[in-house]
């Protein structure tokens, strides 16, 4: 039965780990093989076959290019995009500003719009995904291409990157 070796490791020694996305992690992986030792058999004396390369960092850092006009989708983001003021403000500024045609009372019709938030928060390619007829599509363009306020952009590893951004607008006939 082997003896553990007795070690005094005090609680400042230790670091807690970095958790990284599976894509961000370090996947170089040395094999034991790669530090074998030799013993010459005439001298006696042992040689490490370890061959020592310089880094800088952590291991974990990845290069922080990320390709210019690649639409990246929400659940790929280190931080959603965001409208000043909060969605709901968002969804004040839509419904202020949607002209409803006579239609229906009590109906409620759903429009469910995608565009892209741009690397300087504005919204570009905006398309309307169902078109519920009655022209509320071209409404819904309309609206969105009329707001100025720019958004806050999604970010990949601190940088601003296009996204794609889907959202409904529920119109109550009234």
């Amino acid at each position: 039965m082997q003896k553990k070796p007795s070690s005094n490791i005090k609680k400042e020694q230790l670091i807690n780990p970095t958790i990284v996305k599976a894509i961000d992690a370090n996947q170089d992986i040395v094999k034991n093989t790669d530090n074998s030792s030799k013993t010459n058999g005439t001298t006696g004396e042992t040689a490490t076959n370890i061959d020592v390369v310089k880094t800088t960092g952590t291991g974990t850092e990845t290069p922080t290019t990320i390709p210019e006009n690649i639409v990246n989708t929400t659940n790929s983001l280190d931080k959603l995009p965001e409208f000043p003021g909060g969605i709901g403000k968002f969804y004040n500024y839509v419904g202020t500003n949607f002209e409803k045609p006579e239609l229906e009372e009590g109906k409620t019709i759903r429009i469910y719009v995608s565009f892209v938030i741009e690397k300087d928060g504005s919204m570009t390619d905006i398309q309307v995904k169902n078109n519920p007829g009655h022209g509320l599509d071209k409404e819904a363009i309309r609206v969105l291409k009329s707001l100025k306020t720019k958004w806050a952009p999604g970010m990949i590893k601190g940088n601003p990157v296009r996204t794609s951004y889907n959202l409904p607008i529920i119109v109550m006939m009234d």
